[in-house]
């Protein structure tokens, strides 16, 4: 990743990175900050709200990369669910998250900085940490 400065650099400077980390911490484990290069992560996906607009799902901070977003589908077509239901059990996403029933696909036109997350578990008995699938964009620049 080298020398590269993301597009969004300025969102992950104090204040704003203690505002969104503090806010992080509720439901998230140890945040950390990630670059995604064009090169290594060529499109980011979102599964998008059928009841909101366009324009308020591709602003959304929650976007993964392929890999988890592969994942997410073939864990559908394993137990034979839908796409929504996979990332609701992969991303311990509640019915109120919202229906999570429209894909969307961005293309990365520059670098971005994203945090990255650990859930808290909830409800399980061994506290283990699990890694939740996907990653937070915290702005939509480089995405086109």
């Amino acid at each position: 990743m080298g020398n590269q400065i993301a597009s969004n650099a300025e969102l992950f400077v104090e204040p704003q990175r203690s505002m969104q980390f503090a806010l992080a911490r509720k439901g998230i484990l140890n945040p950390g900050v990630e670059t995604l290069t064009p090169v290594r992560h060529p499109h980011l996906y979102r599964l998008g709200h059928s009841t909101l607009s366009d324009d308020e799902n591709l602003s959304s901070p929650w976007w993964t990369d392929y890999e988890n977003f592969i994942t997410l589908k073939h864990f559908a077509a394993r137990n034979s669910i839908s796409l929504t239901i996979s990332s609701r059990i992969q991303n311990a996403q509640t019915p109120e998250f919202g229906p999570a029933n429209v894909v969307y696909k961005a293309k990365l036109a520059a670098p971005l900085m994203v945090a990255l997350q650990r859930i808290k578990p909830a409800g399980l008995h061994d506290r283990t940490p699990r890694i939740c699938g996907s990653r937070a964009v915290s702005d939509a620049a480089g995405l086109s």
